[in-house]
């Protein structure tokens, strides 16, 4: 995990996407050597497009690997896993975002 210094109260932290000392939004870089983590595997697209279009509007990137055959009108079990990947920095952002959304999917 890469270190980084806080542009508002210079402390050093984790690469996180918010300063834990004092709450200030973290610029986070993604680039080639930026790790991402799996917020959930699927089967449904529709699904994981859902997820991605709600923490993309909370200012998440987020990326969708699919091994889904597009080409035939169905696919079978883990013939067509979906992950929904996070980059690191945001994958307690995104994981707490998401289970404030299943949560309140589930009292409804």
């Amino acid at each position: 995990m890469k270190q980084l210094v806080c542009e508002i109260c210079k402390n050093i932290i984790d690469e996180v996407s918010i300063c834990p000392f004092c709450g200030a939004d973290i610029e986070i870089k993604i680039d080639e050597n930026t790790n991402w983590e799996i917020l959930i595997t699927t089967n449904d697209i529709i699904e994981a497009t859902n997820i991605k279009g709600l923490l993309e509007g909370s200012n998440i990137h987020v990326t969708i690997l699919s091994q889904q055959d597009s080409t035939r009108m169905f696919t079978v079990g883990n013939l067509a896993i979906i992950k929904v990947m996070i980059p690191f920095p945001y994958f307690s952002e995104a994981k707490e975002l998401l289970n404030i959304i299943n949560n309140s999917n589930n009292e409804q």
